[in-house]
């Protein structure tokens, strides 16, 4: 099913400090209003207050109003990059299992998945 002409979604990451502390804006498009739909940021851990952590999501697509996919990554300060896919089920957005490839900051796998940087 196709999205209503009227509508869209846009994604990405905010922050001020580049990508330290970026959450994940999501905001849809309803043909005449823009609306900030909450997101997960599994990257900002109380953990790591401070410290550099992130969340960035960079592609996102509608399949039907209640089944959107975005995908990106995060990391927190004990981590490297990790992917994260998050799902929309025309409530809420959540995060949803994936790999755990690990992610260097060039977006290459980790050969040694249980060091951290």
């Amino acid at each position: 099913m196709p999205l209503l002409r009227c509508e869209a979604w846009a994604v990405g990451f905010q922050n001020e400090n580049q990508l330290n502390g970026a959450r994940t804006p999501t905001e849809h498009w309803d043909g005449a209003h823009w609306t900030v739909v909450p997101s997960p940021n599994p990257g900002s851990t109380p953990a790591c207050r401070g410290e550099n952590t992130g969340n960035v999501v960079n592609a996102v697509a509608e399949l039907n109003p209640t089944s959107v996919w975005a995908g990106g990554f995060s990391f927190d300060c004990r981590s490297l990059l990790k992917p994260m896919v998050l799902h929309f089920d025309g409530t809420s957005w959540r995060i949803v299992h994936s790999s755990n490839t690990l992610m260097d900051a060039r977006g290459a796998s980790s050969p040694f998945p249980m060091l951290t940087a």
